[in-house]
């Protein structure tokens, strides 16, 4: 867990903009992992064990190994695009660099397709990078988002936060994924928050319009920015 190594292929990937686009069957509830710490005051410990609805084992936590929180989408923090009180997993504490993601998921069953919802702790352009490996801890792609948080006003918590996902064309091949933003700045990176991630165990449909042939390996990025919750 959370140590991925070895020598880079390169699959072909789909990407999707929205979950109705990905269209997944399993998910993760990140309620399981218990109530939201600005109630309950407990960090989560990375690893930690998760299980999809349909019952796929996994682990989650930072690459770094030190402690994730579990929040709710408008208890204690301000200027979300999450729904009111949607269940959240968030990379750490802002006033500590390095103390964040990135985040990664290891699944003991293969899937075809990672989604989910992604929110930084910082207003303006930011990327998402998705680092993909199989089951043997062999890299086979990365894939990269350049999004905006924008600022909600009135709007917030309407449900309408981005999202990233990645389909595998070549085969159901991905069993770790790890998670990476960056503002332009280490100070304001790897400090977000993800939604439920949702997946697919079949093999994706290739779209000529959004599909990128990548492969590289894990490349860390260090710093925190500075997080919306209100202590």
């Amino acid at each position: 867990m959370l140590c991925c190594a070895g020598v880079a292929y390169a699959d072909n990937f789909v990407t999707y903009s929205s979950s109705a686009q990905q269209n997944p069957t399993d998910f993760i509830d990140w309620s399981q992992l218990g109530p939201d710490d600005t109630i309950s005051g407990v960090t989560i410990p990375t690893p930690s064990p998760v299980l999809t609805a349909a019952g796929n084992l996994g682990l989650v936590g930072n690459t770094n190994l030190g402690n994730f929180l579990r929040v709710d989408a408008g208890l204690g923090w301000i200027n979300s695009h999450f729904a009111l009180g949607q269940h959240l997993v968030w990379t750490g504490n802002s006033n500590i660099v390095g103390s964040g993601g990135p985040f990664e998921i290891a699944l003991a069953t293969p899937v075809g397709s990672v989604g989910f919802g992604i929110e930084p702790n910082f207003f303006g352009p930011f990327t998402v990078r998705i680092d993909l490996y199989d089951a043997g801890g062999f890299s086979i792609g990365s894939v990269s988002f350049n999004e905006n948080e924008s600022f909600c006003g009135a709007n917030c918590f309407q449900g309408d936060e981005v999202f990233v996902g990645v389909g595998d064309t070549t085969g159901v091949n991905i069993s770790f994924i790890v998670i990476n933003t960056d503002t332009g700045d280490p100070m304001f990176a790897n400090d977000f928050a993800i939604g439920s991630p949702g997946f697919t165990y079949t093999t994706a449909t290739p779209e000529p319009s959004s599909m990128v042939l990548l492969g590289s390996g894990l490349v860390g990025i260090a710093g925190v920015i500075r997080r919306k919750l209100a202590r």
